[in-house]
């Protein structure tokens, strides 16, 4: 399946779910250009199983990751700068 078949059939669910809205088909195509609502999108449709960002340079966060379970491991350590900045129960 090619993107810009995908990117089509996006746009249409987002017609679809917001048509009572008053967006139109084309306006839905503009909207799917953005790679944040196009990877929403496919989270919604089940062809990725989760969005991944967070904090990082702006060139890294424009353009989120779709993931599928399983497919990657993360090994998430956190880091603590000072005492004082550690959650305390």
């Amino acid at each position: 399946v090619s993107e810009d078949s995908d990117r089509l059939r996006y746009a249409t669910v987002l017609e679809e779910l917001r048509r009572r809205r008053g967006l139109s088909l084309h306006e839905a195509e503009r909207l799917v250009a953005d790679p944040n609502m196009y990877v929403c999108l496919m989270v919604r449709e089940g062809a990725a199983d989760a969005v991944l960002g967070g904090p990082s340079p702006p060139r890294e966060s424009s353009r989120p990751a779709p993931a599928r379970a399983g497919r990657a491991r993360f090994d998430y350590q956190p880091r603590v700068s000072s005492s004082s900045s550690r959650m305390r129960c």
